[in-house]
């Protein structure tokens, strides 16, 4: 179950936990895909974009506006950073398809 449109920004913005942001990520790339299949183009859409923005706010962990003062979070391991582009492509690709 994906989280409203509401709390999906303040998860973004006040969750620092990388692997539930991920994780929701792929929630909201499985809803779209589904939207996608039963052809609600413009919902999938707004899945996969919500799906990015997810993804986006991981990567841009320590480079936020006063991100000094959030607590640090430890490096995501090579392996978990290779999965999360992998999303951002198929989100992308999707986008585009």
């Amino acid at each position: 179950m994906s989280v409203p449109v509401g709390e999906a920004s303040s998860l973004i913005q006040n969750d620092t936990r990388w692997e539930k942001k991920l994780l929701q990520a792929q929630t909201f790339k499985a809803e779209g895909n589904e939207l996608y299949k039963s052809k609600d183009y413009t919902k999938a859409v707004g899945k996969y974009h919500r799906a990015l923005l997810f993804l986006r706010a991981i990567k841009s962990n320590g480079f936020l506006p006063l991100s000094f003062l959030m607590p640090k979070e430890e490096p995501i391991p090579e392996c978990d950073q290779k999965q999360i582009d992998q999303v951002m492509v198929d989100c992308y690709s999707n986008l585009a398809g």
